[in-house]
């Protein structure tokens, strides 16, 4: 889109230059830790399923072991009960990497999103105080980046209009 149309828009705010600066991720916390949270609860509930059938299942071999009146002393008792504890070792740090990735990956992907609408409202909102149309542009990697282009299309008819208006 030719920028040249637009008038160049000064930084929005001290805020929005600092965080454009500084990096931080998180740019809307109320959105970004609601879907990191749904994203967690989700991830916890089907790490407990996975537990608790991990849990019956070693049990179930228990109770096959009882069920062979095999003697408590036997090997396959001793076996079944390490590999439960190694097995839950495993599911606890695969769960704590999980949950890790989640929160990371979460935070990265609702800044993506949260970015473009926290520009948008700066955005129209530097239009009512200024009156002044400017063109609105996200970072290259940026979800919703169609809905800069369809605005500033809209915005340039509007514009047009306005000046056809004007000399009429």
């Amino acid at each position: 889109m030719n920028s040249s149309k637009f008038p160049q828009s000064a930084p929005l705010s001290p805020d929005a230059s600092l965080q454009k600066r500084s990096g931080n991720l998180l740019i809307h916390p109320r959105f970004q830790l609601t879907l990191i949270l749904y994203a967690l609860l989700i991830a916890l509930i089907s790490v407990g399923i996975f537990f608790f059938t991990f849990q019956a299942l070693f049990g179930k071999l228990m109770d096959l072991g009882i069920q062979a009146k095999l003697d408590a002393a036997d090997p396959f008792f001793d076996f079944v009960t390490q590999q439960k504890v190694w097995m839950q070792q495993v599911f606890f740090f695969a769960s704590i990497s999980l949950l890790t990735s989640i929160s990371f990956l979460g935070l990265w992907v609702s800044h993506r999103i949260a970015g473009p609408m926290v520009r948008l409202k700066n955005f129209l909102d530097q239009m009512v105080e200024t009156q002044k149309m400017s063109e609105l542009r996200f970072r290259k990697n940026d979800y919703f980046s169609d809905l800069a282009e369809s605005l500033n299309q809209a915005l340039k008819i509007l514009q047009k209009q306005s000046k056809t208006d004007s000399k009429n």
